[in-house]
């Protein structure tokens, strides 16, 4: 239990360091005129929150699966034959500690992880990044419910 407890404290704090982006992020999408625009203009401004917010979702993503993981192991005593994220998931929504809704919300996350990984494109970072808030909800929503 303590390894769980180490492994959700790792979680909290990349959470939060998450929630800190996406406020920045928003704060800078109400703002017209900011004194950082004498820095770089607004636009290259909010893709470097965003980048920043991908890679903190990027982090996050994987300590929540593995905090999951631990969870199904230590707590729930399930021991999975083929552990990947979607499986850890999927056993999650089976053990009904994950609802089938977040679950899918759980499975989007994990695609989204994977595209950021292994492509680059414009489209598909602001894509993301507007799905990241409600990835972020949801994370704190089990990693809370499960304590």
């Amino acid at each position: 239990m303590e390894e769980l407890n180490l492994v959700k404290d790792n979680l909290l704090s990349a959470l939060d360091r998450l929630g800190e982006a996406l406020q920045y992020l928003e704060k800078l999408r109400l703002l017209v005129d900011t004194k950082a625009s004498i820095l770089m203009d607004n636009d290259e401004l909010e893709r470097l929150l965003r980048d920043s917010s991908i890679q903190r979702f990027e982090f996050c993503s994987d300590l929540f699966w593995k905090y999951l993981k631990k969870y199904e192991e230590e707590v729930l005593e399930l021991y999975l034959e083929a552990i990947s994220p979607r499986t850890v998931i999927l056993a999650a929504c089976k053990a009904r500690i994950v609802s089938e809704t977040d679950s899918e919300i759980l499975l989007d996350l994990i695609k989204s992880r994977n595209y950021t990984s292994h492509i680059y494109k414009e489209e598909v970072a602001d894509r993301i990044s507007a799905k990241i808030p409600d990835y972020y909800k949801t994370m704190i929503k089990y990693t809370e419910k499960l304590g």
